[in-house]
């Protein structure tokens, strides 16, 4: 499922919050996030932004469930089905792609707290290739320093 089509489908299922006011990455959309208790929220309108942010997506079972297209209960069973039987990933030519230059300072990355040193992305996923075994996904928290750099 595109993601796009993930939030719509919140929004359907009457799950997704939508914030219309003029809010600020920094410490607002935050303290937002926590006050309202993990529900999917989608702020429309980012001080200092074009883009919006779409935060706790993924914060229940239940959501996962839907960003996945399956039942809740199925989850354990297709997770753990999916370890055992690894697939390849599948490389596919993307009509419209192309390069760009990297600058991470326009996208509207979150400051949590007053003691971040700065801009957090919060649940970036980072992979690496192994050349003994191969490729690796994991999360990390990783703070925006400049254009094209974190420190994860």
């Amino acid at each position: 499922m595109l993601f796009r089509d993930f939030v719509k489908k919140l929004e359907d299922e009457k799950l997704l919050i939508r914030i219309k006011k003029p809010i600020s990455v920094k410490y607002e959309i935050a303290t937002l996030m926590k006050k309202l208790d993990g529900k999917p929220l989608l702020f429309e309108n980012v001080k200092g932004y074009d883009i919006p942010v779409v935060a706790n997506v993924c914060s229940t079972r239940q959501l996962v469930a839907i960003g996945l297209g399956i039942k809740q209960r199925e989850m354990i069973k297709r997770l753990t089905n999916a370890i055992d039987n690894p697939k390849e990933p599948k490389v596919k030519d993307v009509k419209g792609y192309r390069e760009i230059d990297v600058d991470l300072t326009k996208l509207p990355v979150l400051t949590y707290y007053k003691i971040d040193g700065g801009p957090y992305i919060a649940s970036g996923i980072a992979i690496a290739k192994d050349e003994e075994y191969g490729l690796n996904a994991s999360y990390h928290r990783a703070m925006v320093i400049d254009k094209n750099h974190v420190v994860m």
